[in-house]
Order: C-alpha cells, then sequence, then structure tokens
C-alpha cells in the first residue's frame, strides 16, 4: 500500500474552465521556453568549447608534429579542421535557437559573422581553410534543404 495518497481524480481538459486551461497553456509555454533556453545555453558551451580548440590547434599553441608521413600529414590537417567545422555548426545552431526563443530567424548578417569567424580561424593554412570550407558548406547545404518552404 503506497504511503503517499494519490489524488482523486485528475482533471480533463474538457472539464476544466476557460481560467484553468488558459493557465496551464501558460505553464507549458514557460516550460517550453525554459527548456529552449537550457538547449542553447548548451549549444553555446559546446562551441566555446571547439572555439579554443580550434584557437590552440590553428594557432599551434599546441605543436602537432606527427612526422613527415602523408598519413600524419591528413591527420593533422584533419584535427585542426574538425573544431572549426564543429564551432560553425554549433554555434549556427546555438544563434539559431537564441533567435526562435526571442521570435526571429537567423539572418544574413549573423550567417556571414559566423562563417568570417571560422574562416579566420581555419586561416592556419591553405588545407585547414579548404576542408573547413567544404565542411561548412555541406552543413549550410544541408540546412538549406532541410529548412520546410512556404509553399504560397
Amino acid at each position: 500500500m503506497p504511503k503517499i495518497p494519490k489524488n482523486k481524480k485528475k482533471r480533463s481538459r474538457k472539464n476544466m474552465t476557460k481560467q484553468e486551461r488558459i493557465q496551464l497553456l501558460k505553464i507549458e509555454q514557460a516550460n517550453k521556453k525554459q527548456q529552449m533556453f537550457q538547449s542553447t545555453v548548451i549549444t553555446y558551451l559546446l562551441a566555446l568549447v571547439f572555439f579554443i580548440l580550434s584557437l590552440l590547434f590553428n594557432a599551434e599553441y599546441i605543436s602537432l608534429n606527427f612526422g613527415e608521413s602523408t598519413g600524419a600529414q591528413v591527420g593533422e590537417i584533419a584535427l585542426k579542421s574538425v573544431p572549426v567545422i564543429l564551432f560553425f555548426f554549433f554555434m549556427l545552431v546555438a544563434v539559431g535557437n537564441y533567435q526562435e526563443m526571442r521570435g526571429y530567424i537567423v539572418t544574413w548578417k549573423e550567417l556571414v559573422a559566423l562563417l568570417v569567424l571560422s574562416f579566420l580561424l581555419a586561416g592556419s593554412s591553405g588545407w585547414v581553410f579548404f576542408i573547413s570550407f567544404l565542411g561548412i558548406s555541406l552543413i549550410i547545404t544541408y540546412l538549406y534543404f532541410l529548412q520546410g518552404k512556404d509553399l504560397e
């Protein structure tokens, strides 16, 4: 036998008054906003982590000398370009979440600012810039086709 007494009966939405429904709707909206805010903060933190990693690898604060072999050079290029691509992705998602929470959309100004910042991070070598450019282009293309189109 449970020690906590159960509520006699949960009221269904049909039996609620208009004021109770409005109050319930406000609570649901507040919970949704709170979840959106938490998601935005988490994605900003992930973007910050990849920004710092990108700075450390591309500004050569952490030296990456794997050797002179081709495989080592490919690994070094990948290790330098992947944080740039992931920074762009998570920062774009974070900005998009923040704008959606405010009721706006991501404009070209924000997108261009993120592109410039990402390409500045990838400017350590030509190959890192090229691989980052390809990855960011794929992300933008994917997100463009992922967006719902208004067919009016």
